[in-house]
């Protein structure tokens, strides 16, 4: 959810992705109005779309992600580990005291926020003793833990194993450290000519931050990309 910058260089182009924008893939979709305002669900009519600030830390779509419990058996994660590990054995690794469970937020007009999109999930992530599960918008992927250089309260540096472009395995930096906002973390993923820079959350802060929802219940919408980049 951000800007795509493309570096060219004469042997093979690195893309940086920063809070990579969630994708509007279909050109028909509706367009929406941009102008954002705070409301609680309750007073809204939720069988149209709507586009809002849910501040209430209790309504339908905050229960979505204190509830969460994701699917870490979905055939795209066991595709991805099975094709890793005919080379590379899954090996637990040492993970001390670091969260488990982020999710991407957003910057608009200086404020995070979670941005809950029309099409898909809210991008988030799992970390387990042996693999990080990543739950993209549309199409999960997951990576091997191949070795832990730093784990502790607050920070967590690591390199993965995980398929490129061309169905080959890979070696990958993954880095999360904190970014001296309170409970807004900085994750960094190098990756098949790839660097996405995202800023991410502990699950279980959610209730801090308030929620962009882009609720479109019938007709699919443009997603809203309005966010400080």
């Amino acid at each position: 959810m951000g800007l795509l910058v493309l570096l060219a260089c004469k042997e093979k182009a690195t893309l940086y992705v920063t809070n990579d924008k969630y994708s509007n893939s279909n050109e028909n979709y509706e367009e929406i109005d941009t102008v954002l305002e705070k409301n609680d669900p309750i007073r809204l009519d939720l069988s149209k779309q709507q586009l809002f600030i849910d501040t209430t830390k209790t309504s339908q779509f905050f229960q979505s992600y204190y509830n969460w419990n994701p699917n870490l058996q979905h055939e795209n994660f066991s595709y991805f580990l099975k094709e890793i590990t005919k080379k590379f054995p899954l090996q637990k690794q040492d993970i001390t005291n670091f969260p488990r469970k982020w999710i991407t937020i957003e910057k608009l007009n200086g404020d995070f926020l979670i941005y809950r999109p029309c099409n898909g999930n809210t991008e988030s992530f799992v970390i387990t003793d042996e693999a990080l599960y990543f739950f993209r918008q549309l199409e999960p992927e997951a990576a091997l833990l191949h070795r832990v250089v730093t784990s502790n309260d607050t920070i967590f540096n690591a390199t993965l194993l995980t398929l490129s472009d061309k169905n080959t395995v890979i070696q990958s930096h993954f880095s999360i450290q904190p970014s001296g906002m309170k409970d807004v973390y900085q994750l960094k993923y190098n990756h098949d000519a790839i660097v996405e820079e995202k800023y991410i959350i502990p699950m279980d802060k959610v209730i801090h931050f308030n929620l962009i929802v882009n609720h479109c219940p019938e007709d699919m919408v443009r997603e809203y990309d309005n966010f400080d980049y």
